[in-house]
This record gives C-alpha cells, structure tokens and sequence, in this order.
C-alpha cells in the first residue's frame, strides 16, 4: 500500500467538511473514488501479499480478500457518498434558516408594542 503515492495521498488527505453542494460533490466524490481505486487496488496487491507468505496457499486466500475487498471497499465509498450527501444537505438547511432569520431581523424595524388601556407597554425580546 506504501508503494502507490496515489493511494497514499487519498488516505492521508483530511475532510474539511460539508458546508454546500460544491463540497459534496468533491467530498463524497472522493470518497467514492477512493473507495472504488481501494477494490481495485486489492484484486492485485493481496494475491501478491499471499505469494510472499506461503506461496500457492496464500495466492489463493490472497484472490478471495483482494474480491471480498473489490466489493466491500466500493460500498463503502457509496455510504460515505450518501453520507456526505445528507451533511450538505444539513448545512444548506441551516444557512437557509440563518439567511430567512437575519432577513426577519431586518424587517423588524421597531420592538412590537402591546397597547392597554392604562398606558403602552413595550414588549421586549431576548436577542
């Protein structure tokens, strides 16, 4: 595995999060990709791995990880696809929320008032 740069740099490479559509895209893509490039990767390097510890024996056991590992590993690209997915689409919500609430705020001019007939009251808010 430390003989791919390639590998090596989508392993190392940290997620700075999800803020908005761009970021899905290139995170969960990444990790898509990086989940399919780790199946493919395995299908070659566990026959060899198996070849170097006990020949024949471990070429075969090497062959049924490196398929286990072309399936599993692709999955797991997708679960982090469809998890990135749902985080942007948390952090699109909450800028929503944040932009309709500064525009509320914005409209508010003036504290809102309760008349009674003794005198005028002012309401106020915690903000």
């Amino acid at each position: 595995m430390n003989s791919c740069p390639l590998l090596v740099f989508l392993l190392r490479k940290e997620s700075k999060g999800v803020e908005d559509f761009g970021d899905v895209i290139r995170e969960g893509g990444g990790a898509l990709a990086k989940g399919l490039f780790r199946g493919v990767t395995r299908i070659l390097t566990k026959p060899l791995e198996g070849v170097k510890t006990s020949s024949i024996e471990g070429f075969v056991q090497g062959v049924g990880k490196g398929l286990i590992g072309a399936t599993a590993q692709p999955v797991s690209g997708v679960l982090d696809l469809l998890s990135k997915t749902t985080e942007g689409a948390n952090a699109m919500r909450m800028k929503i929320t944040s932009v309709i609430t500064s525009y509320e705020q914005l409209l508010r001019r003036q504290q809102p008032c309760a008349k009674t007939s003794l005198c005028l009251i002012r309401v106020e808010y915690g903000e």
